[in-house]
């Protein structure tokens, strides 16, 4: 029998804000955290932002959705200004009364959103806590990006041209300042970014559009600065351009820029036809720095491609590789056809809950959320089992923690017939079969449902299941351990009376006990015999040191007690006494006081903390007690 894959589904879990409090700061300038109380932590990956945050006056919280409206319409502002930027620096020869309008407007827009930042709370690096200080927000501004964004939003160009200066070597000097507008692309930058940590967009089509965004840019940008050399140099029927079309300022500009487009284009993908090439020195010396940069720029496309697909690949050729080798292994040791088939549906039933990454995430949680995780998905399954009906909450939550949930596929078998199974399944989902194969030939003797129990037999008292359990499709099962139940039984007498009754009214004349009529007696001293010497099948405990003790004893607890307070027991190594901790305190005192000869009055334990009830000690505490003038004397240091 194969093991099954373990596999959990997860409910979605909504998400809330954290912004700071009113109030200033400590003695160290860090923020208090006092925001704790409030329940609005900030918006995981792909969530949506919630309306209930409370900010203070005028202020806009980056989460907004009008906010973040604002910051894509901003994002079609930046793509205008990567293209017009280079292209204006290069075609200065070209009418630009339409694009000086436009550029007019978008720096209008920018210097709004100069403006509104101020008014916009940020998320501290360290606490990631929403500030929403004005004061706190201006200086953070200011000390940041707002020099380089106010430099960017000033229109050069405009105000070349309403200057009117003829000079064009002094236009390109001017034009070179609107560059400066390139510092609006760290948005687009920001923006890919957080598109790529979104779970509701698809990682490799985010990928595919900035390599995509970068090639073009770069490509643009390159035409145009190849263009400029032309233009600037002294002799201009020495150029590239000139060698192709003499009279090329006569030509459209559109014609002019689409050959330094194709110029980029064919150098970048290396195929250079040879039919645009450097004539002078300025354009030879370019094309040297651009191939360098070109190189660069192909192996991080290349290796960005690369990584995107192995990716998307990797895991498919895994699972590949796998059935494989699974049907070379069947064919070569002459398995049977279905077994073979059993072989190949869990290869492939593993492959796909392997997507999901499930138990990979559970076991990278904390022990507290895993065991929160387990009761929320598990607890209303659990208490509706006739074993465990009547027993404490208390008692099936500690059950829930340590179940786990398995898939099995159709037509697979989670135990044989007379096998002895080590663990107990509760079926969650799907159908399973119980049958009995005689001479050859296998008749189902019974369906099982969701909310139904098997395996109880063999744990309870080691005894072979007289049926084959064999799922009928797709289904989703609890497993608990044999050796879990029984170590929570023994500590449990009265619930373990309880399941036993449940036991034996659910199986009063099944057909799975066989012929015998048994009574709770007979049960209980089955069940006692069982605990006491160990079963067979459930090797996972070591049962040779188990000393026999009846199912109502409670195992003791084993605590070390010193003399005097933590704090003046420098050698407790050597003066500590191994003993069964008692039923009371006084009785724990009046044991010490015998022991070590003096007459305490209070237990503390290693920290220091006074201890008053019996239920927190726990088994191997180490336990100080000091007498009334130990006590008096570290109540007056205190």
């Amino acid at each position: 029998m194969l093991p099954p894959y373990h596999c959990i589904n997860f409910a979605g879990c909504k998400s809330m804000n954290i912004h700071e409090e009113d109030g200033g700061s400590d003695d160290d300038g860090r923020s208090k955290f006092q925001c704790f109380s409030k329940p609005n932590l900030l918006p995981p990956l792909g969530s949506r932002w919630n309306s209930d945050t409370h900010l203070g006056k005028n202020i806009i919280s980056p989460h907004d959705p009008r906010y973040r409206c604002w910051e894509t319409f901003l994002i079609v502002l930046v793509a205008y200004s990567a293209w017009v930027c280079p292209f204006e620096l290069g075609f200065s020869d070209a009418p630009k009364e339409g694009l000086l309008i436009a550029d007019t407007i978008v720096d209008a827009f920018f210097a709004i959103d100069v403006v509104l930042t101020f008014f916009v709370a940020y998320s501290d690096d360290k606490t990631q806590i929403l500030i929403d200080k004005p004061k706190k927000i201006a200086l953070r501004y200011i000390s940041r990006g707002f020099v380089l964004d106010v430099a960017s939003t000033i229109p050069f160009e405009a105000l070349i041209y309403l200057i009117r200066v003829q000079h064009t070597r002094f236009n390109i000097y001017y034009s070179l300042l609107n560059v400066l507008h390139l510092w609006r692309l760290r948005r687009v930058k920001t923006l890919f970014t957080r598109l790529e940590k979104d779970i509701r967009f698809s990682y490799f089509w985010i990928r595919c559009a900035r390599l995509i965004c970068v090639t073009l840019f770069a490509v643009h940008c390159a035409g145009c600065l190849y263009y400029l050399l032309a233009i600037w140099h002294p002799n201009q029927n020495n150029t590239w351009i000139s060698s192709r079309a003499p009279e090329f300022q006569q030509k459209s500009f559109w014609i002019r820029y689409i050959s330094c487009i194709y110029w980029s284009i064919t150098t970048l993908s290396t195929v250079g036809y040879g039919d645009i090439h450097a004539v002078n020195t300025r354009e030879m010396i370019f094309i040297i720095f651009y191939v360098f940069f070109n190189l660069g720029l192909t192996a991080y496309l290349i290796g960005n491609m690369t990584n995107l697909v192995v990716q998307g690949t990797s895991r498919t050729m895994q699972f590949r590789n796998k059935i494989r080798a699974a049907s070379n292994f069947g064919n070569r040791n002459d398995l049977p056809p279905k077994l073979k088939e059993q072989i190949l549906s869990y290869m492939c039933l593993k492959f796909r809950a392997e997507e999901l990454q499930q138990q990979k995430l559970m076991e990278e949680l904390p022990k507290s959320i895993r065991t929160s995780i387990s009761r929320c998905l598990f607890i209303q399954t659990v208490e509706t089992v006739y074993m465990f009906q009547g027993v404490s909450t208390e008692f099936i939550l500690d059950l829930v923690t340590e179940m786990h949930a398995e898939y099995f596929p159709p037509k697979e078998d989670i135990f044989l017939q007379n096998e002895t199974p080590s663990d107990i399944y509760l079926l969650v989902s799907g159908e399973v079969e119980m049958l009995t194969c005689e001479n050859g030939n296998e008749q189902v003797i019974e369906s099982l449902r969701a909310g139904d129990l098997f395996g109880e037999i063999g744990v309870l008292y080691d005894k072979p299941q007289r049926f084959t359990v064999r799922t009928k499709k797709l289904s989703q099962l609890l497993r608990l351990s044999g050796s879990v139940l029984l170590d929570k039984m023994r500590t449990r007498p009265t619930e373990a009376t309880i399941i036993l009754k449940n036991f034996l009214q659910h199986f009063n004349g099944s057909k799975q006990l066989g012929n015998e009529n048994w009574s709770y007696e007979y049960l209980l001293s089955r069940f006692i015999k069982l605990t006491t010497n160990g079963p067979k099948g459930l090797s996972d405990i070591s049962w040779s040191n188990f000393q026999p003790r009846s199912i109502c004893e409670a195992p003791p607890i084993r605590v070390i007690i010193y003399k005097n307070h933590p704090s003046k027991n420098k050698q407790c190594t050597r003066l500590g006494k191994l003993v069964v901790l008692p039923n009371t305190i006084d009785y724990l005192l009046n044991m010490a006081g015998l022991k070590f000869g003096f007459h305490p009055i209070k237990v503390f334990n290693e920290d220091g903390a006074e201890i008053d009830e019996m239920n927190v000690i726990r088994d191997n505490d180490h336990l100080f007690l000091v007498d009334k003038e130990e006590f008096e004397e570290l109540y007056h240091a205190k």
